[in-house]
């Protein structure tokens, strides 16, 4: 099987991130999706469902809802019992300038959109320091758990990466998607990166992160959920109130419709 194959759970999680990401992105991200959360009535041809769609009003009790909730937790900001070495890391968490605050704020609102979310720690060799990234829950595509070194954990990963390239025109910039796969092989943690080109999938080297030159015999990634730390899929927390949002919709668009045309 090639690397981006999915593990047999997500498609089905996948979809229903899909759901709470639109609709916590607000009116315009939804009407977007046309048929998908607002059915095409028979009879009805494209211009006018274009009409019946905009007739609808979306209230984004979700977006509001994420927000508040948000907001509540981080009212005041975190603290962190750590040594005073480790100051520095806090303050640039992941070598983009952004604070350990900041950083689990998002972990949080991710968490509470799709329900799952994942961090890998890696380490600079040149810095000498270690840093975090972010992995939204739809590029987390692929794991698997194991016993490794006497101790069930996670011993493979696959992480979908959206790579930037740059064309001959200096204004025209492109995406491809590469498959950064993370592997527990024989107790030691190695990294190898797959590109697809066309239908070719071609794996590269593979690589052996270090720590000031010692191997490391885990994998520093992990997910949250929204009730564990783990490779559970689990729904996001607001999916009820995401699926009342959407009836809600329909339900406007409807009430427009007859609206409009009773009054014709």
């Amino acid at each position: 099987m090639p690397a981006n194959t999915p593990h047999p759970l997500h498609n089905e999680w996948a979809n229903k991130a899909l759901k709470t990401r639109t609709v916590t992105s607000g009116e315009e991200a939804v009407k977007s999706m046309n048929d998908t959360f607002l059915p095409h009535l028979s009879g009805l041809s494209r211009n006018e469902y274009q009409d019946y769609k905009e007739r609808a009003q979306f209230y984004n009790a979700t977006r509001r809802t994420l927000s508040a909730l948000v907001g509540s937790v981080f009212r005041r900001d975190a603290t962190f019992t750590k040594p005073q070495e480790l100051n520095s890391i806090i303050q640039d968490i992941d070598l983009d300038g952004t604070t350990a605050n900041h950083f689990t704020k998002t972990i949080l609102k991710e968490v509470l959109t799709v329900g799952r979310h994942g961090i890998l720690v890696d380490y600079d060799n040149d810095l000498k320091r270690p840093y975090c990234s972010h992995y939204i829950g739809e590029t987390i595509i692929n794991h698997r758990m194991g016993m490794q070194n006497g101790i069930y954990q996670l011993e493979m990963v696959v992480l979908a990466e959206h790579k930037q390239q740059q064309g001959d025109d200096e204004f025209d910039t492109s995406y491809s998607t590469q498959y950064r796969v993370l592997r527990l092989q024989e107790g030691v943690y190695t990294q190898q990166v797959y590109t697809q080109e066309g239908k070719q999938m071609t794996a590269g080297p593979i690589m052996t992160p270090t720590i000031q030159g010692r191997l490391m015999d885990y994998i520093p990634f992990v997910i949250v959920n929204t009730t564990s730390l783990g490779c559970d899929y689990e729904d996001s927390p607001l999916l009820d109130l995401v699926n009342l949002n959407i009836n809600h919709y329909k339900f406007s668009a409807d009430i427009g419709h007859a609206l409009h045309f009773t009054s014709l």
